[in-house]
């Protein structure tokens, strides 16, 4: 099982990833405030990302997952759409760069690892305390 500094260095580094991956196209269609923006949309999405990892490990221990996976979710959101309206209302320029584009992007991405390393969690802790098959045949439930 990982640890959560662990889920966060691949939660970064696989949105870092995209991220570098989008630089090449905000430079050509807006040079710095393309790159600029880029680097806006990956923070906005890296640090929601971060506080649900978080919330997760500590959910381990209280043992409620629906309620982190509620919080979770409008964490995610309240900071993508609360990240967008501050810098497009700050900074109008971004627009041109594609800012919205490149956040939308970064958040699908940061959310199916984020997704990826919380399902892992949790199918090994099925696996764990699963019972085992007797005789390595697995019951099905079924008489016929």
């Amino acid at each position: 099982m990982k640890t959560v500094l662990q889920k966060a260095g691949w939660l970064s580094g696989a949105t870092m990833v995209v991220a570098l991956l989008l630089a090449a196209p905000a430079w050509w269609l807006d040079r710095a405030a393309g790159i600029e923006a880029v680097l806006w949309a990956t923070l906005i999405c890296l640090v929601p990302g971060w506080a649900v990892l978080l919330l997760n490990h500590w959910a381990r221990f209280g043992g409620n997952d629906v309620q982190v996976v509620l919080l979770g979710m409008g964490l995610r959101m309240l900071t993508a759409v609360a990240g967008a309206l501050g810098i497009c209302v700050a900074w109008p320029e971004y627009l041109d760069g594609g800012f919205l584009w490149w956040l939308a992007i970064l958040y699908l991405a940061a959310l199916a690892v984020e997704t990826r390393l919380l399902l892992s969690d949790r199918s090994q802790n099925l696996q764990r305390h699963s019972p085992p098959a007797e005789h390595g045949i697995a019951h099905s439930g079924s008489i016929l």
